[in-house]
Parts: C-alpha cells; structure tokens; sequence
C-alpha cells in the first residue's frame, strides 16, 4: 500500500528473519576514486603475473557463503511472509510520506524530505531503482529488495545503471540489490548499512562496482556485504573523486568483501585534492577471491587502517 503523510495509516509489519552476506558482482568491492586508476599495485583491468584463483567460483561470483555475521538473503529485503501490493512507478511528493508493502514494477522518484521506503520490492528496467532530487533530505530506504531486470543480451545504454542515484542525504539499510552494473552509487550525507549487494550485471564495456563512490563527503558504509566476480575491470568498493571533485570523510567498516580485479580501489586524479579522511577498519576480505589483489590505493592518501583481515584470521595490515 502507498502511504502519505505523517500521520497516515502504515500497514503491519511482519517478522524479519536473521543471518548475513554481501556482494559486488563485477569484482571490486569498494572503489573510492575517479577512474578506478590506482598507482599501488597495478591500474583496473591489468594482470599481475598469475593470480591465485578463487576459492569458490558460481556462475562467475566469488561467494562468501559461510561468513556467519554478515547480511544475507535471510536478513535483507522485505519480510519473506505477507502478499506485496502490486504497483507501478512512484513519484513522492509530500514530505513525510510512508511507502510500504509494495511490490514496484518501475522506479521510485522521491522530491520531499522525510519520506520513508519500507518492506517493498522494486524491480526495475530504468537506469535507477529508487532516486532522490539532490536537494532532498531525511530519506530513509530499508527491508526492500532492488532488482536491476534486464539480461546483458536486452541491456541498452543507460538501463540499470545502480539500485540507488547518489542524490540527496539518504540511509539505505537492509537492503537486497541485484542485477544492476553498480549496486549503489553514494556522494554526500549517506549512510549504507547491513545491506547484501551482489549479482551485478556484467555487459560489454562496463566496470561494474558494488558500492561506487562519484566524490563528496560524510559517508558510512558499515556491515554490508559486498560480492564481487574474480574478473577484470570490477570492484567490490571505489572511492573516487569523481565528478564532485573531492572525497572527504569517509568511513568504511566492518564489510565483508570479495572479488574484483582489485577489491577495494582508493584513487586520485590528477589535478583534483587527494582523498582525505579516510577511515576502513575492521573489514574482512574472502582471501584469494580477487584477480590482482586485494587493495589498489594511490600514495599520499589520508587513511586510517586498523582492524581489517582475512576471512583466515590473518591480518591484513599495510
């Protein structure tokens, strides 16, 4: 049902189960950077002699199945009981609506602050799932599931580009994205927590990112779990300056990330201010799930490293 307004009515809620998981389907599980280029280890795309292989291989992921803490399909999406409403595209206008129990062929735009997105199921062929004007504020977007539904044969420039625009302040929590060729794109004030980001689409030409940073500042991106594909031109995460310019203040932690040419790329482009305040702590990557390796980050970064490892135990320091 579709519900606006502070006070209107919400439809009840049903149990959420619990487990955990995280995926990035084209292979880096974090790119912080503009063009994914990173000067530590090799650029996207390149080989670096003969790389370990993946541990475990379906239909071209690497798989973290097994990693107890992390989302799962059990944890993320809405509740696996009670009917979704069926429903076309959205376009929320009111401040303070309530969007819950849907099931949403199409994509959401959302123009006023407040607005909540809940136990809903969004399956697109647009370029976004769900999309907030940049000036929007207070958008909260949990316990839904984001399908990207187009086939690499079908896809056509500009489908399916990411579960969620990295427009306006928004958390995004819970969350079960597949089938996009980046899961989620972020920019400014957003928060992304425990959500399961896997099953990106790989068609001819992109570089698919789990979580996908365009520049900005004041990011969170804690307890999600991002699977990658062992191939190149991918990543779980990348951390870029982007056509904003900067990246500042961002946080990445406890994550469990896999795949990628390179995992994690942390990146600098010429002529732009080098990322600072960085912080990624206490991360764990799949050991071996990568092509090139684990971390690709140009020199003279600002970060703060501690606490992450290998699903091994072994530490992983710099």
């Amino acid at each position: 049902m579709i519900v606006h307004g502070k006070s209107s009515y919400r439809s009840v809620r049903t149990l959420l189960l619990a487990l955990l998981l995280l995926a990035a389907v084209s292979g880096v599980a974090l790119l912080l950077g503009d063009d994914g280029a990173g000067s530590r280890g090799g650029t996207p795309g390149e080989d670096a002699g003969s790389p370990a292989q993946p541990p475990v291989s379906v239909l071209g992921e690497t798989s973290t199945q097994g990693a107890a803490g992390y989302p799962d399909e059990a944890s993320t999406g809405p509740p696996a009981s009670g009917a979704l409403e069926p429903s076309g595209g959205l376009t929320v206008t009111e401040d303070g609506a309530v969007i819950e129990g849907l099931s949403i062929e199409g994509s959401v735009t959302v123009e006023a602050d407040d607005v909540t997105i809940r136990d809903s199921r969004v399956e697109t062929t647009g370029e976004y799932a769900i999309i907030a004007d940049d000036e929007v504020s207070g958008l909260v977007i949990e316990d839904v599931e984001l399908v990207g539904a187009v086939t690499p044969e079908d896809h056509s420039d500009g489908q399916v580009s990411a579960g969620i625009a990295p427009y306006g302040s928004w958390t995004l929590r819970r969350a079960n994205i597949h089938g996009f060729i980046d899961g989620v794109k972020v920019k400014s004030n957003q928060v992304v927590e425990g959500c399961w980001i896997h099953g990106l689409l790989k068609v001819e030409g992109s570089h698919n990112d789990g979580i996908q940073s365009v520049g900005g500042e004041n990011v969170v991106i804690r307890n999600n779990r991002v699977e990658g594909p062992y191939q190149g031109s991918t990543s779980a995460m990348i951390l870029a300056a982007g056509s904003v310019g900067y990246l500042e203040g961002y946080t990445i932690e406890a994550n469990m990330v896999s795949g990628g040419t390179y995992t994690i790329y942390v990146s600098a482009k010429e002529g732009r201010p080098s990322p600072s305040g960085i912080v990624v702590r206490d991360n764990v990557w799949l050991a071996d799930s990568w092509k090139n390796g684990p971390l690709s980050m140009d020199p003279g970064i600002d970060v703060e490293w501690s606490g992450n490892s290998f699903d091994d135990g072994t530490a992983y320091d710099l």
